[in-house]
């Protein structure tokens, strides 16, 4: 009985480390995409060939700006934004000291965090599902080719349900083929 439980613990124990390292892929790639988008706003230079860094502080303004609307239109929803809206006002407090790199993408981060905390509160997106079609793009004609001449576009693609749970937490993508796979292994089961 001793080993059945060790056993049992064992297996908990991997699944929460598991769940701790997927929330922590799902949030690094979540903010590598917020960095890469970041990389789009740079203040001119006189040598454009050079690589000019990106401008946080202008980022950190606008995504403060943008969650201060959102509060705005959430709160005549009746929704609760005041702590959304103390972290926007945190970060503008904090931004006129900040001078390092480092500490402008760390404090970047944080404000887009709060504006997605914010994002979900919307009641619009009061679903948990979302289904859409993956499909690959075209390769080397224009798109009215594929109208007359659906040949020439590449094949294959998906229908896929994409399953959101929340801000913090990894949403989980299935495709068709595996949705229809469990629909009908349910099915032959009774």
């Amino acid at each position: 009985m001793l080993r059945k439980s060790t056993l049992i613990l064992i297996t908990l124990l991997s699944s929460a480390a598991a769940a701790d390292a997927a929330a922590t892929s799902m949030r690094s790639q979540i903010e590598t995409d917020w960095l890469r988008q970041v990389d789009t706003w740079v203040t001119p230079t006189a040598k454009p060939a050079v690589k000019q860094e990106p401008d946080f502080v202008k980022a950190i303004h606008h995504f403060i700006e943008r969650g201060r609307l959102l509060a705005v239109d959430l709160r005549k929803q009746g929704i609760d934004t005041a702590a959304c809206e103390s972290g926007f006002r945190d970060a503008e407090s904090q931004l006129s000291g900040v001078a390092s790199a480092d500490a402008q993408k760390a404090l970047y981060l944080k404000v887009r965090w709060t504006f997605r905390r914010l994002a979900f509160r919307n009641p619009l997106l009061n679903f948990d599902r979302i289904l859409f079609v993956k499909r690959f793009c075209q390769q080397t004609y224009p798109d009215v080719c594929l109208n007359h001449m659906p040949w020439v576009s590449r094949p294959g693609g998906d229908l896929c349900i994409l399953t959101m749970s929340g801000p913090e937490n990894m949403p989980e993508i299935r495709a068709w083929e595996a949705i229809t796979a469990a629909m009908v292994d349910r099915a032959t089961m009774g």
